[in-house]
């Protein structure tokens, strides 16, 4: 079989033979790396640079697609010497996370964040292409500083002199990167989903040492639509060596003090260690919690108070949260605190919903064009992510969250930029053999050559069935499979 190249912008190439010299793919993501050479006429004048991020299918004889993406890298080799023009490292857009400078706590408020540094050329040329830096202890100015240089030094491809001698044909090699490897340079982060306070630290509440303070509670007012809560997190420490557990109630507003409970949750003394950390409750199943509406969380012990064995929650150091108020059971009644409690709900929804709209944004570009998911519908996940990873790392940990025993879930995005998200092994299921000279071959393809790319498929071989996850493709082999996970 010889592949045929199709490029977005046949212009670019004409007059060129091109010879696909090795294919890739591997789950998640499918179509992974190309190598295509060509031989360069000598009078030949090129625009290389226009040539990268240019789109390119290769298909079978027949037009079915094997592999799609874009062209990285350019490797020209001539008599004089060798060039090599790349966007691997390209970089258009920074932000800089950095340690506020004097600060000695650990908590997260000391980390601040520039805004987003970007070349507006380069974007416009290229597409996207984020980071995100760390620094330690630093100043706004310092952070913005480092941004703006690492900008200047990679927001446009790189053009260097190649190591190795000239050739005596000249010729061009394209190093070409699936549609999926977009995703690994759009970062990912959403503010939706969260309420919160998170400003203090400095101060807190005492839980369970006598009846004046057996509970406490914190109101909260739901911002967002559509807020399904599944999960809060509070600020707690342990004295001592309690050994009941801290219960959690979701409570319905009644007069300005916490009414009936909606829900509640359970946090196993166990999972304590003695300092403060930050702890969870997941709610199961999520409640729906209503836009504009007033609730309370609400903490006791399982447990009886006790003076020597307790809990401590930590506060700010005044009211500063402007849309509740803690209150401390005395005994007899709710008793006004002048703190607030420092707290994170956060919210779930389908995974579905939450795949549409990551590779949505931002808007104008990103990597896909539309989205198919054939996975159940019930697998949530929380929907407010900090800026941390990226779209491909997002994807990868979602797909592995709908995943159970008997039951993978992959993805990948083929030449119409569309990410299909499916449940392992995709049909049609291949009988291959080995032949003589240890290359697959399929029985029922032409002439026994297998001719479409396997992974993802269902392989019966040596009397076991497996997954392909990765494979590759060369001329004088054809393909072979470089990963299998056999099916239980």
């Amino acid at each position: 079989m010889k592949p045929i190249v199709q490029f977005e912008e046949p212009f670019l190439f004409e007059g060129l033979d091109w010879l696909v010299q090795r294919m890739s793919w591997s789950l998640p993501g499918g179509a992974e790396e190309a190598l295509l050479e060509a031989v360069l006429p000598r009078e030949k004048e090129v625009d290389w640079l226009a040539w990268l991020g240019s789109g390119l299918v290769i298909t079978t004889p027949a037009g079915d697609e094997l592999w799609s993406g874009t062209i990285e890298q350019i490797r020209i080799d001539q008599r004089h010497g060798s060039r090599v023009i790349s966007m691997a490292e390209l970089v258009n857009r920074v932000k800089v996370r950095y340690r506020r400078t004097g600060f000695s706590g650990t908590d997260g408020d000391a980390w601040l964040e520039t805004d987003w540094l970007e070349n507006t050329k380069s974007v416009a040329r290229y597409g996207r292409r984020e980071l995100l830096l760390e620094l330690g202890q630093s100043s706004a100015s310092q952070a913005e500083a480092l941004g703006l240089s690492l900008l200047n030094q990679r927001a446009f491809p790189s053009d260097l002199p190649h190591l190795e001698t000239g050739s005596q044909q000249p010729r061009v090699l394209l190093t070409c990167k699936g549609w999926w490897s977009g995703l690994v340079w759009l970062m990912d982060e959403e503010a939706r989903g969260r309420i919160c306070h998170m400003a203090g630290g400095k101060s807190h509440q005492i839980l369970g040492t006598e009846l004046s303070n057996s509970k406490l509670a914190q109101s909260f007012v739901i911002t967002e639509s559509s807020f399904h809560l599944g999960e809060v997190n509070f600020r707690l420490a342990l004295v001592s060596a309690p050994l009941d557990d801290v219960v959690l109630e979701v409570c319905a507003d009644e007069n300005d003090q916490p009414g009936a409970v909606l829900a509640s949750a359970v946090l196993p003394a166990g999972e304590l260690n003695g300092g403060w950390q930050w702890v969870s409750w997941p709610i199961n199943p999520p409640l729906v919690l209503e836009f504009g509406v007033r609730y309370w969380l609400v903490l006791r012990r399982s447990g009886a108070v006790d003076p020597l064995n307790f809990y401590k929650v930590e506060s700010d150091d005044g009211p500063g949260y402007g849309l509740g108020v803690c209150k401390r059971w005395s005994g007899s009644g709710w008793v006004l605190v002048n703190e607030d409690l420092r707290f994170i709900t956060l919210a779930v929804s389908p995974l579905p919903e939450l795949i549409r709209d990551l590779v949505s944004v931002p808007a104008g570009h990103s990597v896909v064009k539309f989205v198919r998911i054939n996975q159940p519908k019930e697998v949530l996940a929380f929907r407010w992510r900090a800026l941390a990873s990226n779209q491909a790392e997002r994807l990868s940990g979602w797909l592995a969250l709908a995943s159970a025993p008997g039951r993978t879930v992959s993805a990948v995005v083929n030449g119409q930029k569309a990410l299909d998200v499916f449940p392992l092994p995709r049909l049609p299921h291949l009988t291959l053999r080995l032949n003589a000279s240890g290359f697959w071959q399929d029985p029922n393809g032409p002439d026994g050559r297998l001719e479409s790319v396997p992974v993802g498929r269902k392989v019966d071989f040596q009397q076991k069935q497996w997954v392909v996850m990765a494979a590759e493709w060369k001329p004088l082999c054809g393909f072979v499979m470089t990963s299998l996970s056999e099916i239980p």
